[in-house]
C-alpha cells in the first residue's frame, strides 16, 4: 500500500501487471498453472477465489491469478482479504508474505439504478453525485491468502457464496475465438489466450475445463517463446474474449427472453400495415420497449401491462387525414400535369416567325420622334 503512494497509479498498475505475469511464467515452467490440467465443474465450484469480509466472488483474470498462486503455495483455502481487511478482523499479516495483485472495474450506474436509488433517499442525489455514480472507476490493490494471516485467538472468518452460474454455449466460444485472431499470431499465443478464457468461462458458468497433451505442450513453452509484454497482451485479450462471450455477445442470445417472439410478431403486424402507416413516434415507442425487455430494466408483470396498452394503442391508431389527402393530391396533379403535356404533344404547331417590313418600320419609329419632339 506504500508503494501505491510514492508512485503514480498508472506505473503502479504497470508494476503489479509485470508480478502477475511473472507469477504465471514460472508457474507454467514450473507445472503448477491451474491451467495445465482438466477440471470437473464440481471441482471447480467447491474451489472458488473469495473475498469473505467484501462476500463476494473475485471474476476475470483476478480468479486465474488467485488460483494459481494458492496452487503455487499449496494453500489450504482461496480466500482472500486486504491489508486493512485483515486488520479490522483482528488478523496480522506474516512477515514474508506476498499480495497478490487483483484488478476492480467499476462501470457505473445506469439510469434505471440510479432512479431506483433516489427513490429510497430522502434527499435528491446533486448533479456531481449522479455524474460519479454513472462514471467508471478502475481500481488496483494486493490481496493475501487467508493462510498468510495470523488471526491468533480469533475466528477466522469464512463465506460460501451462494454462486448462480451463467449460461454457456461452447459454439458462442468458438465463433467469438475467430473473431479475436490475429494476422500472424504464433499457435503459443492463440493456445495461451483461448485456455486462459476457457478457464475463466469454466469458473464463472461452473461447466468442466478440458486441456489435451498438445496445449499442454504448446503452453509450457510459452514462458520461453513469448516475451512478457506478448503475454501480458495475451492475457488482456482473454480476458475480452471471456468478456465477450459471458456478457456481450452470443452468450446473451440464450439468455432467457420469453417475450422476444412477442416483438417479432409485434413488429410484423405493423410492417403488414404498410410502409408509412405508423409514424416515427410510434415504432420508437416499439424499439425502446424491446429494449427495455432485453435489458431486463422492468419486470415481467410492468412490461406485461405496457404491451397491452401498446396494443390498445397501435388498435386505434388512424394515420393523419391530411397526409392521406396529400397523397392523394398529389397523384390528381401528377395526372393533370400529364394530361397537359401530352396535350401540347399531340397539338403542336410549327413555330413561324412574324414577317415585318423595313420601310414601314422605318416610316414608325421617325413618327414616334416627331411626335415625342412636340
Amino acid at each position: 500500500m506504500s508503494l501505491e503512494n510514492k508512485i503514480s497509479f498508472f506505473d503502479y498498475t504497470k508494476l503489479a501487471e509485470e508480478k502477475n505475469i511473472n507469477i504465471i511464467t514460472e508457474s507454467l515452467k514450473n507445472g503448477q498453472s491451474p491451467l495445465l490440467q482438466s477440471w470437473s465443474a464440481k471441482q471447480l465450484n467447491t474451489d472458488l477465489a473469495v473475498n469473505p469480509k467484501a462476500q463476494s466472488v473475485y471474476k476475470g483474470t483476478n480468479v486465474l491469478m488467485l488460483d494459481t498462486k494458492s496452487a503455487m503455495s499449496g494453500f489450504k483455502t482461496n480466500s482472500w482479504l486486504t491489508f486493512n481487511q485483515a486488520k479490522e478482523l483482528g488478523g496480522m499479516v506474516k512477515k514474508g508474505s506476498t499480495q497478490v495483485n487483483v484488478f476492480y472495474l467499476n462501470r457505473g450506474k445506469t439510469d434505471k439504478e440510479i432512479e431506483e436509488m433516489q427513490k429510497q433517499k430522502e434527499q435528491p442525489m446533486d448533479s456531481k453525485e449522479i455524474e460519479a455514480l454513472k462514471s467508471s472507476t478502475f481500481r488496483c490493490y494486493g490481496v493475501f491468502n487467508i493462510d498468510d494471516i495470523d488471526f491468533k485467538d480469533k475466528l477466522i472468518p469464512e463465506w460460501k457464496p451462494e454462486y448462480k452460474p451463467k449460461a454457456f454455449d461452447i459454439n458462442s466460444f468458438i465463433k467469438a475465438s475467430e473473431k479475436f485472431k490475429v494476422d500472424g499470431e504464433s499457435m503459443h499465443n492463440k493456445v495461451l489466450r483461448e485456455q486462459i478464457a476457457k478457464y475463466i468461462i469454466a469458473k464463472d458458468t461452473q461447466t468442466n475445463y478440458e486441456i489435451d497433451d498438445l496445449k499442454k505442450e504448446l503452453l509450457q513453452q510459452c514462458p520461453s517463446v513469448l516475451s512478457n509484454e506478448e503475454m501480458l497482451q495475451t492475457l488482456k485479450d482473454a480476458s475480452k474474449l471471456s468478456f465477450y462471450v459471458l456478457d456481450n455477445k452470443e452468450s446473451n442470445k440464450n439468455k432467457i427472453n420469453p417475450y422476444g417472439e412477442v416483438f417479432d410478431k409485434l413488429k410484423q403486424s405493423m410492417r403488414d400495415k404498410g410502409k408509412g402507416y405508423f409514424n416515427k413516434t410510434t415504432w420508437q415507442k416499439a424499439f425502446n420497449l424491446e429494449a427495455e425487455a432485453k435489458k431486463n430494466r422492468i419486470d415481467a408483470n410492468e412490461l406485461e401491462l405496457k404491451l397491452k396498452e401498446f396494443a390498445v394503442e397501435l388498435n386505434s391508431y388512424q394515420p393523419k387525414s391530411t397526409q392521406t389527402n396529400k397523397i392523394n393530391n398529389n397523384s390528381k396533379n401528377n395526372d393533370t400535369q400529364k394530361t397537359n403535356m401530352q396535350f401540347f404533344r399531340d397539338n403542336k404547331k410549327e413555330y413561324t416567325p412574324p414577317k415585318y417590313n423595313t420601310q414601314t418600320m422605318q416610316t414608325e419609329r421617325e413618327a414616334n420622334v416627331r411626335k415625342h419632339r412636340q
